[in-house]
């Protein structure tokens, strides 16, 4: 199968971890589970996608877990399934910011969402780091003819580190046939 790198999301996320027992230097908003468990809070925001070709972009994700291992505390969020988590951003229209000579940087297309993701687990055993949570995003088009169209998609594995931090997706696309390719057609 090809693949191309169409673009990438940006997402920002303060996750928050906490090892019992207790400390009390640790906010309130990170208090502890009950002794010997593991608490993640994922407290983030998918906040825009640049580098792809078409306008009206919106991103449908899913948060996937064991629920074997993870205990969801507290969800407002569309559960499918046990063990995943879906929702889907508004569509976004295309904004260009300009190339900058300082820099030699491209002028570059951006989608803004400002989408706020908040989810709590509660882990019954230490995870193992494949064993974390992680995010699919899938960036999609709807265009003025009511067709809904996948740009991308990626993958983000959600890691036990504590803090805030910015992250950016790469997202790949299937190129389908070769003929499709040769004559530049996408569909």
């Amino acid at each position: 199968m090809k693949t191309d790198g169409p673009g990438y999301a940006h997402m920002q996320s303060r996750p928050c971890t906490q090892s019992l027992p207790h400390s009390a230097t640790l906010s309130t908003l990170c208090s502890g589970p009950e002794g010997g468990t593991l608490r993640l809070m994922l407290l983030g925001e998918l906040m825009s996608a640049a580098g792809f070709q078409r306008d009206r972009l919106y991103i449908e994700w899913q948060l996937r877990y064991d629920p074997g291992l993870w205990i969801l505390q507290h969800n407002e969020q569309e559960l499918v399934q046990p063990g995943i988590i879906q929702g889907v951003s508004h569509v976004s229209r295309m904004v260009q910011y300009p190339a900058d000579p300082s820099t030699d940087s491209p002028a570059v297309w951006v989608a803004h969402f400002a989408h706020p993701l908040e989810v709590e687990w509660v882990a019954k055993a230490a995870p193992n780091p494949k064993d974390w949570p992680h995010l699919l995003l899938q960036v999609c088009t709807y265009d003025l003819w009511d067709r809904f169209t996948t740009e991308g998609y990626g993958w983000l594995q959600l890691t036990g580190w504590p803090g805030s931090r910015t992250q950016y997706v790469e997202t790949w696309k299937p190129l389908g046939e070769l003929l499709a390719v040769s004559t530049g057609r996408n569909w």
